[in-house]
């Protein structure tokens, strides 16, 4: 078992339907069977927050409000770099979908009804943050809906 730990930061983008339900973007490497969330590797200088915004355009092409701080975390042992990686997770409100992003053709998107995303998020940790959205949403990002 390694001891590698590697730092990431993520965001769990969110809308609401036109009934006023949450949902909840997912993307996936093309050529992968896992839903995750936007994430990558915090870089030296750079905030968890600031690479969360980024990570949400890069390879999800989705803007919009950030959680101030993070609304959780989960962990995961990746074989590849024999490492553990932990993933700060903030929460965005979506205001806006690019039709293009940068990762675009190595990633696809798409939006699920809050149980479905639950049930379809490849990693444990993740689904069960997922689970807490609603109530994550009135502590961090209370605005009334959009």
């Amino acid at each position: 078992m390694s001891t590698e730990i590697y730092a990431q930061a993520g965001a769990i983008p969110y809308r609401y339907d036109p009934n006023g339900r949450i949902e909840i973007l997912l993307i996936r490497r093309i050529d992968k069977d896992k839903w995750g969330i936007p994430k990558g590797l915090i870089d030296p200088g750079v905030t968890p927050r600031e690479t969360a915004r980024a990570e949400a355009i890069e390879e999800a092409g989705v803007v919009g409000t950030l959680s101030e701080q993070p609304v959780g975390f989960f962990s995961f042992n990746k074989r590849k770099w024999d490492a553990m990686v932990h993933v700060s997770v903030f929460l965005l409100r979506v205001t806006g979908v690019q039709a293009e992003y940068p990762e675009q053709y190595r990633r696809e998107r798409e939006w699920f009804p809050f149980n479905a995303a639950v049930e379809n998020a490849g990693r444990k940790g993740l689904r069960e943050l997922l689970m807490d959205v609603p109530k994550l949403i009135k502590e961090h990002l209370p605005e009334t809906k959009e």
